[in-house]
């Protein structure tokens, strides 16, 4: 009698231990949600529900809801896609896509100045012109209006070409400066950001290989992409 006392108990304490066990593993945690919303000065309103548990985003525009899902081929800020739609934020800039074509642009701009402008004025230089050095010098120059600029490329002459060569108008929103390109293969936008005497030059890639438009500009396998130093 003792003994079938003992194996109930002994089984009563492992199907407690067995639920207990089960209630644990079926434990869910809440996805984490991130809410935004953004209007462009059309006035329409862009919300986005971004989901980084499950690395999707819920837009909702003029009544349409829109479902995408992270785009992990992109280097650069955040990038949503779906079949026909494509979602980008990147220097506080939105935009959205669809078959290609901007349906929604906003950002927190602000006013343009030529105090802002004249942050970046001056010649840059990558590399050093004494000897046999390879160099790329770049000068921006403020324009009218003070929110747009020139932006000329000079550099080293290697068998009577030079190395690279670029220019452009650009435009200034929020600290950096946007140059629309339509030279190589697809039209891609370029940017410049300042930090005290040196200047980056990069591309918003919407593709993966959206960045190689600086090198069109070079020859010899070089490209304008990198740092350069204020004269």
């Amino acid at each position: 009698m003792q003994k079938k006392i003992l194996s109930i108990v002994m089984l009563t304490a492992l199907t407690l231990n067995s639920c207990k066990n089960n209630s644990e593993v079926t434990k869910t945690v809440p996805d984490e949600i991130i809410t935004s919303s953004e209007t462009d000065n059309k006035g329409n309103k862009l919300d986005i529900d971004f989901n980084n548990t499950k690395s999707t985003a819920t837009l909702k525009l003029n009544g349409e809801i829109i479902e995408m899902v992270l785009d992990t081929t992109m280097a650069s800020g955040a990038n949503y896609k779906n079949e026909h739609y494509h979602y980008t934020n990147w220097h506080n800039m939105t935009i959205l896509e669809k078959d290609g074509k901007v349906i929604f642009e906003a950002g927190k701009e602000k006013t343009p100045s030529a105090s802002n402008m004249s942050n970046f004025e001056g010649t840059y230089i990558y590399g050093k012109k004494e000897g046999a050095n390879d160099w790329v010098e770049i000068n921006i120059k403020s324009l009218k209006n003070q929110d747009s600029c020139s932006i000329v490329v000079n550099s080293k002459t290697i068998n009577n070409k030079k190395g690279c060569e670029f220019n452009k108008l650009g435009l200034l929103k929020n600290d950096t400066i946007f140059i629309k390109t339509t030279d190589w293969k697809r039209p891609v936008t370029v940017i410049i950001t300042k930090k005290t005497n040196k200047i980056t030059i990069d591309a918003i890639e919407k593709q993966t290989d959206d960045r190689f438009v600086l090198n069109w500009y070079c020859s010899g396998g070089g490209s304008l992409i990198g740092d350069y130093i204020k004269k």
